[in-house]
Formats: C-alpha cells, structure tokens, sequence
C-alpha cells in the first residue's frame, strides 16, 4: 500500500512539472494571438491575487506577520519573481522556445554551485564537474545558431536563470520559518506590484502599447496559461508534504524535456544534432545536480 501511494504521489509531481512546462507554451500561443508576454504576466498576477485575496483574507491572515529579515527577503522574492517572468517569457520572443527553456533551467545547477557559499557546506568536485558538463552543453546547444540568433534574447534567458536562482535561495531561507500561504501571496503581491512598475516605464518610454482588446484566441491561451499555473503549485503543495525534497527536485527535471516537446510539435521547431546532443547533456547534468542535492 506504501508503495502504491508513493507511486501516485510521484504521478502527481510529474503532473506538476508537465504543468509548469506548457506554462511557456500556452504563453507563446497568447503572444501569437497579439497579447505580449509582459501583459501575460501582468494579467496572470492579477488572476491569481483576485481569485486567492478572499481565501487569503478569511482563513490565514493571521499568518502576515513577518520580521524585518522575513520582510526584506519577501520584497527580494517577490522582485526577482517579478523579473523572472517577465525575461524568461520575454526571451521567447526573441529566440525558440527549445533554446530559451535549456539556458533557463541552467539554473538548478547555478543554484548547486551558488548555495554553499550561502548556507555554508563543501562545493565538491561533483558538483564542479556536473556544472562544466551543462554549460558545455549549453555551449553546444547555442553555438550552432550563435550567429542568428538574437543576444537579446539570450540574455533575458539568462536574466532569467539568475533570478530563478535567487528566488529559490530566498525561498529555501523563508519557507522554514514563514507559512506557505502568507509567503506565496506576499510574493505574487511584490511581484505584480513590480511588473507594474516596469510595463508602466516602457510604456511612458514609448516602447509598449496599451494590451489590445482580448479576442477569443487571447482568452483561450491565457486561460491555459493561469490554469497551468495553479494546476501546478496546488499539485506541487500538496506532494511537497509527503514527498522529501530530493525526490521532487529529481522529478522535476522532466520540465525541460516537456517544453522541448510541444516547442518541436506545435511549433515546428527543428534541433541539429548536435544540439540535441547538447540538450541531453544538460539534462542529464540536471539528474545528476537533483542526485547531488539528495
């Protein structure tokens, strides 16, 4: 029976993963259907706090009371999740899909080499060795295209790695000592408030317009994509109480390999060989980095 559980636990958190996956996707589609990425981002908040604020309101508001630290480490969540999404969507516009996602998720290994100059510990040779085999990897999966492909996007990709890097650092400090509730709607607040702050100064700056009029294609693909996201948090909350943290970082890495799916099938997105040789290096990296941690 143990067994058995565990099995549909592990389903979960695979289901969970496969959701955060076709986040990227769904948000494609929507920029496709003439809704940019920054509005995408800034509309999901908005859902997301309007839908959670009553629940928040009646049953944990007792939970929002912070220390200085505590406060200080949300705002630093909240703006890196805030410049996480809107670089990591943002580089879709620029570069495929398939390239963006595999520079992004280099960001579990950073997070392996960053963490014991942080929390203190041994920065093994393993984990050496695990980090020089992704960014070879990565090195083969852009090279080929380095020449045509958009620096923009590159960078917004790797923007968004960084970031990814610290919210997780400040999320591993925070969430031992702040509810799980009070901390997610803290953050998702700071983070709408900062998108904000940004789409209002690229709009003033004369580089954005006003969101156009929601047609049904805009509906139906940002409908995929706040139903994706809280699919995949309520999954990803639930296993995380039973679940050890080891178990659901070494599933997690399946994230990747659906993006990379439905960018090659929905998108028609073509890999040479030696990027998809360089694709499963990083991946396997990933593996091996989710090994290292447990």
């Amino acid at each position: 029976m143990l067994q058995t559980n565990k099995f549909g636990l592990i389903m979960l958190s695979l289901l969970a993963s496969s959701c955060f996956a076709i986040i990227a996707p769904f948000s494609v589609a929507t920029a496709d259907a003439g809704l940019i990425p920054a509005y995408t981002v800034l509309f999901r908040y908005m859902v997301l706090i309007i839908c959670a604020t009553p629940f928040i309101y009646i049953y944990t508001r007792k939970y929002f009371k912070f220390t200085r630290s505590q406060f200080w480490l949300i705002i630093l969540q909240g703006i890196a999740g805030g410049i996480l999404n809107l670089s990591y969507l943002g580089a879709l516009s620029y570069i495929p899909l398939s390239l963006a996602v595999i520079i992004f998720f280099t960001f579990p290994l950073i997070t392996l080499i960053v963490s014991p100059f942080i929390f203190g510990g041994r920065l093994t040779l393993y984990k050496i060795v695990v980090f020089i085999c992704a960014f070879l990897g990565l090195l083969l999966v852009v090279g080929p295209e380095l020449s045509t492909l958009n620096p923009i996007g590159i960078l917004l990709a790797l923007i968004g790695a960084l970031t990814a890097v610290t919210q997780l650092l400040c999320m591993s400090k925070l969430i031992k000592e702040v509810k799980p509730m009070a901390l997610l709607y803290s953050v998702h607040i700071i983070a709408m408030i900062f998108t904000v702050l940004i789409i209002s100064g690229f709009y003033f700056a004369g580089e954005i317009d006003l969101p156009p009029p929601i047609t049904f294609d805009i509906g139906i693909n940002f409908m995929g994509v706040v139903l994706s996201y809280i699919l995949a948090f309520g999954l990803f909350s639930y296993v995380t109480r039973y679940l050890d943290p080891s178990t659901i970082s070494l599933f997690s890495n399946i994230e990747p390999i659906v993006t990379i799916a439905v960018a090659i099938l929905l998108f028609s997105e073509i890999l040479q060989i030696n990027q998809a040789f360089g694709i499963s290096i990083v991946l396997v990296s990933l593996i091996a980095g989710s090994l290292a941690k447990s």
